[in-house]
């Protein structure tokens, strides 16, 4: 049977983009999701790029690799190590959950037969954040690369490779309705302090998946805020540390 780069390869070659270099581009950027976020295409243009909404001047920027930056490269080997449970108490602005959202993106584009949920308080909230973080970025990918990696996208889904990979976003309140339909690869809970039923959640996912990555900011006297309290402490629910 083909791998999915087997395939990814394939796909380049029956669309006529396929050439030696970018076929040592794609096993470079398959080997790992940390070579693929600062991997640059033939003319030097970063692969993945993200979005400043504060520049009004150049706003599409790569995926910050630089030393400044180097807490994301450990972020992002913890993201790929076997951990079975990440927790992230963080301030606003630090990519966490755009980096959770492009290495497990990635594994959907790389590897196949992968189930990536992301748990958001609302749908609305859920599938906003699945556009802006994965859609449009793969997007500004190279014209060459999504020839190679064709993705569909839908309002709250996206598939790889005919399907067989997807990126799934759900509601909180709906996914603990509907846990025993899923058995995914690993979830994303954004936001964990502001899901009411973040607990609930959780004891329906943990049993089914293999990694599960748990993402907020403080907040503070809700169910959500408690529970990521017992989760990472009292700064969860007091705003400090």
């Amino acid at each position: 049977m083909a791998s999915a780069l087997d395939r990814i390869i394939s796909n380049g070659e029956a669309a006529g983009v396929m050439t030696p270099k970018r076929e040592r581009l794609l096993k470079r950027w398959a080997s790992h999701p940390w070579a693929f976020l600062k991997g640059k295409d033939e003319d030097g243009r970063p692969v993945v790029t993200t979005v400043d909404p504060h520049d009004t001047r150049t706003p599409v920027k790569p995926f910050p690799t630089g030393k400044d930056w180097d807490y994301l490269r450990l972020l992002v080997r913890l993201f790929h190590s076997d951990e079975a449970v990440i927790g992230i108490n963080k301030p606003r602005q630090i990519l966490a959950t755009w980096t959770a959202l492009l290495v497990s993106s990635w594994e959907c584009m790389f590897v196949d037969y992968r189930l990536w949920l992301l748990s958001k308080s609302t749908q609305t909230e859920a599938n906003a954040m699945l556009k802006e973080k994965v859609v449009q970025t793969y997007g500004r990918m190279p014209e060459w690369l999504r020839e190679c990696i064709p993705m569909k996208a839908k309002a709250s889904e996206l598939s790889y490779h005919d399907g067989n990979s997807r990126f799934v976003a759900v509601a909180s309140n709906v996914y603990v309705r509907q846990a025993r339909g899923f058995t995914p690869t690993g979830m994303i809970i954004d936001e964990a302090a502001f899901q009411p039923s973040v607990r609930d959640i959780v004891a329906a996912v943990a049993p089914a998946t293999k990694k599960l990555w748990i993402i907020t900011t403080p907040d503070f006297g809700t169910p959500g805020a408690d529970y990521c309290g017992e989760v990472f402490g009292a700064s969860a629910r007091t705003g400090t540390g």
